[in-house]
Order: C-alpha cells, then structure tokens, then sequence
C-alpha cells in the first residue's frame, strides 16, 4: 500500500538506514497518493504529520495533520504516541504527557512509550523523574535498548557516571 511504503520509508530515514533526502520524495508522493484515494485516513494524515515534522521541520503542518488524524481516529495510539513525542520535542510538555499517557493506556504493553514518557521529562530536565518509567520497562525486559540508553543519559546528567556509563554500554551493546 502506499502508507505502508510511506510508513516503512520514514522509519528508515528517521533510523538513519538510508538518507533522508532519498526518501522524502518517494514518501510524499506515496502518502499524497493514499490521500488522495482516502481524503479521510487517520493514518495518512499521521504518516504525512511525522514528514513534515521529521524531515520538512514544517511544524505548524506538523501539528495540523496530527490533529486532523486524531479527529478522525482519536484511538489511534500510534497517532497519539507520535504526536506526544513530537509535542515534547517541541517543548509542549504537559501536552506531551497527555497524549503520551493515552497512548500508553491504548497499548498497556508498549516498551517504547513508557521509555518515551521517560525520555519526554529528561527533555525537561527532570532526570529523577524519568528513571522509574525506564526502570518499569526494564523489570519487564532488562535488555531493552531504548529504555538502557535513557537511564544512562539520566544517571550521566544526575551524577552517577558508573551505572550511566553501565547502562549506555549495555545498551549500544544491545542495539
């Protein structure tokens, strides 16, 4: 489908697997092309939010089409946990951990949100704070990557250079 190629090209380029400059083109014009088949898809319009925020650094388009794809999807918690993570990289924090929360009460076995809900308040610089959702995580699974690295990086910024530098080599040994 041209949401999955768009979908899949996107996580590609934003995981560094190929260059972004090749993808945005052929993702734009696939998510264009889903639109135009379906005006009214929440995953489309979710899709086209994270090119313009990701790639086009368009965010005012960015926050539009994310909540045109929750008007037509409020339950999508993919939607929601991207448009919580793109709210907290902006600094909308509290709006961040609104969408974020919901996120996670849609997919209560989601690893990443709980690490993102962490990563959201070291962004704030709430570093203690953080920690306990990356420790949930990793009672759950102790060798989830995502989870290692942002308890390092807030061990590091809290002081405790042993066990983030620990937890940092855990995790790019894992990744």
């Amino acid at each position: 489908s041209y949401l999955g190629l768009a979908d899949s090209q996107n996580m590609l380029a934003n995981y560094g697997f190929v260059p972004q400059g090749e993808v945005l083109k052929r993702s734009l014009a696939a998510v264009e092309k889903a639109l135009e088949l379906d005006e009214g898809s929440a995953e489309a319009h979710r899709v086209l939010a994270f090119i313009h925020w990701q790639f086009q650094f368009e965010w005012t388009k960015a926050i539009a089409e994310y909540e045109r794809s929750l008007e037509l999807d409020a339950n999508s918690a993919l939607t929601n946990y991207f448009y919580g993570c793109f709210l907290g990289v902006i600094g909308f924090f509290e709006k961040s951990h609104l969408f974020l929360k919901r996120a996670s009460e849609m997919d209560p076995l989601s690893l990443l949100i709980p690490s993102v809900q962490g990563w959201v308040r070291f962004f704030e610089r709430r570093f203690e704070d953080a920690i306990p959702y990356y420790r949930r995580v990793l009672m759950i699974d102790p060798n989830y990557h995502v989870a290692l690295w942002f308890l390092g990086e807030s061990l590091v910024e809290l002081g405790n250079f042993e066990d983030g530098i620990e937890a940092l080599e855990k995790a790019l040994k894992l990744s």
